[in-house]
């Protein structure tokens, strides 16, 4: 019975109007894709892992909700000419300061230790000597104001009261973000700190390594948010060009090869473009999952063209066999591979339902390209068998003609 179906199908598709609608069916299809793909956001949030109904979760939203400051991050100032560099510092401060619209505020000791001197004194910052600036630092650390910054500063030696400060290894100045809501607020965030930062010209101490970096605890996967994007194109793309060769080898054939791979293709954007309808974004695991899927939507596609090519005939010869022979084959490997993720869709995991919606829509999408798509375009541009014959018994010469040519010529 599927053995007719598929015969009584692919016999519809021969046909020039059935043809033409699944062609503008196909392009309509695409073009959502691609609206979906322009739209699909690069945000992951490590909440999504958690068990929704556990009681840590609510409590983890609501307290986003009610009690969300933001991202706390530092700047790790290591081994600076604190003596050289106190004015550059002040401009590095000014500057996140400034910036209201992704840097909430900044605690920074230098400011307050500035402050604390300057109400005994009037010194001339520029003229400063190292003995004097670890004087007054041991001074302020050790004074109620200054307490608190005690557990940013690390020295080469212990910090004595009455005594001038060891030389300083690292010291911290705290910066606090606003309430960022996605990756297209955090990751630009993210990079104008790193570029501010980089491009400040601070002194450091000779014969020592020294540097100015941030650092904040979210980074890591705002970072991940930041490289995804580039790394799932670069990805999907050298797996493209992988099976593509191969395809060119198995089938020896380079118009199937390409109508192939232009399947897999034409379904990678949809399925990525249809996981922004269905609410899905671009992180980790759906990343993994659309490599994947480049393997499995390969196979609904190469077995058709394979049958294709070693079925004779001419072209609408060859699509009614490929589809009656070894479309039921596909069909079932499609719907079994449904099969095992169907009971995914009951879930209440973020894991398990994006490997379900993505699995769902490469098996939908991967079908309909192998089943319906690529034999409207075999029976259309598929090549045919070349024969060679001797025209000439004479001068021997050969030609390759195709299977129609060579049918007129017997006639």
């Amino acid at each position: 019975r599927t053995s007719a179906a598929f015969e009584m199908l692919s016999k519809f598709l021969v046909k020039t109007a059935v043809q033409i609608a699944v062609v503008l069916i196909t392009l309509l299809l695409l073009g959502l894709g691609v609206y979906g793909l322009t739209n699909l956001r690069m945000e992951f949030r490590p909440e999504w892992l958690v068990d929704p109904h556990a009681e840590v979760t609510h409590w983890y939203f609501e307290h986003r909700e009610y009690f969300n400051d933001g991202l706390q991050g530092q700047i790790y100032l290591k081994n600076v000419d604190y003596v050289k560099s106190l004015k550059d510092l002040d401009i590095l401060v000014d500057t996140f300061e400034k910036k209201r619209d992704i840097i909430k505020s900044v605690d920074s000791w230098h400011k307050e230790f500035k402050r604390y001197v300057s109400e005994d004194s009037s010194p001339s910052w520029e003229h400063i000597t190292p003995e004097y600036f670890q004087q007054k630092l041991s001074q302020f650390l050790h004074s109620p104001r200054g307490a608190k910054y005690k557990s940013q500063f690390q020295f080469s030696g212990d910090l004595k009261c009455g005594e001038p400060a060891p030389l300083v290894l690292v010291s911290i100045i705290n910066y606090q973000h606003g309430n960022l809501e996605s990756a297209s607020h955090w990751v630009p965030a993210m990079d104008w700190v790193n570029m501010i930062t980089e491009n400040m010209n601070i002194s450091f101490n000779e014969g020592s390594g020294g540097g100015v970096f941030p650092l904040a605890l979210g980074y890591s996967n705002w970072i991940v948010d930041k490289v995804i994007g580039q790394e799932i194109y670069q990805n999907i793309g050298s797996s493209l060009v992988a099976i593509f060769f191969t395809v060119l080898v198995f089938l020896a054939s380079i118009r199937c090869s390409i109508m192939v791979i232009l399947c897999v293709g034409i379904t990678i954007i949809e399925v990525a473009g249809f996981m922004h309808f269905w609410g899905l974004t671009l992180d980790v695991i759906s990343c993994n999952t659309l490599v994947i899927a480049v393997g499995l939507c390969v196979d609904f596609s190469v077995h058709i063209a394979h049958r294709f090519l070693a079925t004779p005939g001419d072209r609408m010869q060859k699509v009614v066999s490929t589809l009656t022979k070894i479309g039921p084959a596909v069909l079932n490997g499609g719907f079994s591979t449904l099969l095992a993720f169907i009971l995914l869709s009951t879930s209440q995991s973020y894991i398990f339902l994006s490997f379900f919606k993505i699995f769902f829509l490469i098996c939908v999408f991967g079908l309909y390209h192998g089943l319906i798509v690529l034999p409207v375009m075999l029976a259309v541009a598929g090549p045919v068998h070349q024969v060679q014959v001797i025209v000439s018994s004479d001068d021997n010469e050969l030609f390759q003609l195709s299977e129609d040519e060579y049918d007129g010529l017997l006639e």
